[in-house]
C-alpha cells in the first residue's frame, strides 16, 4: 500500500498524508461526520483532502459502495460533501498533478457514482457538478440530461454545469451584443440588503427601463434567488448603486473554481437578452438535447475523452 502522499499547502510549504492502514473502511467512513475540514492550499483549484479523505481513497473501488451509502445515510451537510470529495480523490486515484491547474479522472467507477447521487438526491447538484467538471467527459451530458428530463427539481446545479461542458449552439449564456452588455441602470441600496431583495428590485427596474431589448420574466420579480458564492457584483451593487447588465450575466456562468453560477439564467434570441428562472433553463436545455442529431448524441455517449474543464464555456 502506497503511503508517500504529499499535499502542497503553498509558500514552499508541504504537508504529508498520514494514511490509517489499520482501521477498517467500515470505521473510517464514518469519522467523515466529525474530520470533514479540508487543509488550506491557498490555490484555489487545488482541493486540500484531509487524511482521513486519503486513507478511504487508497482503498479504491471498494470504499465506493460505502460513501455512497454513507452519504445517503448521514444527516450531516458536511459529511455529505466530505463524501463526494472522497469518491472524486477514488476518481482521480488519490493523485493531485500540482503543475496542472485540474486533475485527470479515470477511475470511472467513482465516477458513475457521482451520477448516481446526483440522479438520487437533488439537493447537492451544484457541488456534484462542480467536481465532475472539473474534467468534463463527453459521455456525461447523455446522463445528465436523462437527470434532468426524470427530476422534477429545477436542476440549476446541472444547467449551469453544463456550461463547463465545450457543446455546440448551446440554449443559454450565449454571446451577448455588446450594446447590452454596456447598458447599466441605478437603484438604491441600503447596506444591508438581502440578496434576493436586491436582485427583484433590479429586475424590476430593468423591465421597466429595457422593454425593449431586455426581456424579464416575471418569476424573476418574486424570486427566491440562489447563488452558489459571494461573488463581488453584489457588494459593487450596494456600495455604487450602479447595475451592470454583464454583471448579470457573470452571475450565470460558472467562473473559476469557486464560483458556481446561479439559479437564474439569461438567453439570447434576435439580439435581445431574455432573463429566465431556473426551470425555464431546465427546458431550454432539455429542448436543446431533443433537437440535436442522433449522431451528435452518439457521439457524446461513447467518448469518455475530455470536453471541458472548470474554466471553460461552451461554445458559441
Amino acid at each position: 500500500m502506497y503511503t508517500g502522499y504529499i499535499l502542497e499547502q503553498g509558500r514552499g510549504r508541504i504537508h504529508k498524508i498520514e494514511i490509517d492502514s489499520v482501521t477498517s473502511l467500515n470505521n473510517l467512513i464514518p469519522k467523515l461526520t466529525k474530520n470533514y475540514e479540508l487543509y488550506t492550499t491557498y490555490r484555489g483549484w487545488y482541493i486540500g483532502y484531509n487524511d482521513l479523505m486519503y486513507s478511504i481513497a487508497i482503498h479504491g473501488d471498494s470504499a465506493i459502495n460505502l460513501l455512497v451509502d454513507f452519504y445517503h445515510q448521514t444527516k450531516s451537510y458536511n459529511a455529505k460533501i466530505a463524501a463526494l470529495q472522497t469518491l472524486h480523490l477514488i476518481g482521480i486515484n488519490c493523485l493531485i498533478e500540482h503543475e496542472k491547474q485540474f486533475e485527470s479522472f479515470s477511475n470511472l467507477n467513482a465516477r458513475k457514482a457521482l451520477l448516481q447521487i446526483l440522479s438520487e438526491d437533488d439537493s447537492l447538484q451544484s457541488k456534484v457538478m462542480m467536481l465532475l467538471s472539473r474534467r468534463a467527459l463527453a459521455s456525461d451530458v447523455p446522463v445528465l440530461m436523462d437527470i434532468m428530463k426524470s427530476s422534477k427539481s429545477d436542476c440549476w446545479g446541472i444547467s449551469c454545469g453544463l456550461l463547463r461542458y465545450k457543446l455546440r449552439n448551446i440554449p443559454i449564456a450565449q454571446k451577448v451584443p455588446i450594446e447590452l452588455w454596456e447598458k447599466k441602470t441605478h437603484l438604491k441600496f441600503s447596506k444591508d440588503t438581502q440578496k434576493s431583495i436586491t436582485l427583484n428590485k433590479i429586475f424590476k427596474e430593468i423591465k421597466s427601463r429595457y422593454s425593449n431589448s431586455i426581456l424579464v420574466e416575471d418569476t424573476l420579480l418574486h424570486y427566491n434567488y440562489e447563488l452558489a458564492s459571494d461573488y463581488s457584483g453584489i457588494q459593487r451593487m450596494h456600495t455604487k448603486n450602479e447595475i451592470w447588465i454583464r454583471d448579470l450575466c457573470d452571475y450565470c456562468v460558472p467562473f473559476f473554481f469557486e464560483y458556481y453560477g446561479s439559479n437564474f439564467q439569461y438567453y439570447c434570441k434576435d439580439d435581445k437578452i431574455y432573463f429566465c428562472s431556473a426551470r425555464t433553463s431546465k427546458r431550454l436545455w432539455l429542448e436543446w438535447w431533443k433537437s440535436q442529431p442522433q449522431s451528435y448524441k452518439d457521439s457524446l455517449r461513447n467518448n469518455n475523452e475530455t470536453i471541458g474543464t472548470y474554466n471553460n464555456r461552451g461554445e458559441k
